[in-house]
């Protein structure tokens, strides 16, 4: 039950003061709505954010295996040649 439910108007609170405290409950959803969508625009985020990284190992993985293989290759021209 909401705080402007539980007031009773010209008993415990000004009717000004109940529709203040209703448009304040009223905007504090509003928010909170908001809040939802950003963690979970961040949540999304973080899971792409992840699967770019596991992608971005596998290359630099990739990366040093060619560059380990070209240069034992370089190497191996370099013995062969007189």
């Amino acid at each position: 039950m909401s705080l402007s439910d539980r007031i009773r108007p010209n008993c415990e609170a000004a009717p000004w003061v109940v529709e203040e405290v209703k448009k304040l409950e009223r905007e504090n959803a509003a928010l909170k709505a908001k809040v939802e969508v950003i963690v979970q625009n961040y949540e999304d985020y973080k899971a792409e954010n992840a699967a770019l990284n596991e992608t971005a190992r596998k290359h630099v993985a990739a990366y040093y295996e060619l560059l380990d293989e070209n240069t034992a290759l370089r190497k191996q021209l370099k013995e062969a040649q007189p």
